[in-house]
C-alpha cells in the first residue's frame, strides 16, 4: 500500500523515517548549555523564593509521579517560570535548533513534500480502484 500511495518505495521510506533526522537536533537542544542556564535560573528562583530544591521543572513530576503534588509547588513553578521567562527562552532555544534542522535537511524536506504530493494525487485513484 505504501508504494502505491507514495508512488515510490524510497519516498515512503523517507516519510516513515524522517523523524530519525530530527531527533539529534532535539537531543542537542535538550543537552545544550543554554537549556542548562534556563534550568539554573528557574532552580535559583525556586530555592530563593520557595526553599524548594528542584533543579528542573521535570524533576517535580518525576518526584511525585502518580502521587498528588502539594499545591504550593505548581504555584511556585508557575511563578518562577514567569519570573525567568522560561517558556519564551525554551521556545527560542528550540526554534534555533529546529531552524538548523530545516537548513541542514532541505533535500529531506523536498522528498517529504513530494511524498505528500504523491499521496494526495494517488489516494483518490486508490479509492476508486484506478491505481
Amino acid at each position: 500500500m505504501s508504494i502505491k500511495i507514495f508512488g515510490d518505495i524510497d519516498l515512503a521510506d523517507t516519510l516513515f523515517t524522517a523523524d530519525k533526522h530530527l531527533l539529534p537536533y532535539a537531543e542537542a537542544a535538550g543537552m545544550s548549555d543554554e537549556l542548562i542556564h534556563i534550568y539554573m535560573d528557574w532552580a535559583q528562583c525556586m530555592k530563593d523564593k520557595y526553599q524548594l530544591p528542584y533543579k528542573a521543572p521535570d524533576e517535580i513530576f518525576y518526584t511525585y509521579r502518580a502521587a498528588e503534588i502539594p499545591a504550593n509547588i505548581p504555584v511556585a513553578d508557575a511563578t518562577c517560570r514567569e519570573q525567568v521567562n522560561y517558556e519564551d527562552r525554551v521556545m527560542e532555544l528550540l526554534n534555533a535548533y529546529m531552524t538548523s534542522f530545516l537548513e541542514d535537511n532541505q533535500a529531506l524536506i523536498e522528498r517529504i513534500t513530494q511524498a505528500k504530493k504523491n499521496a494526495e494525487e494517488n489516494a483518490p485513484k486508490i479509492l476508486d480502484g484506478t491505481l
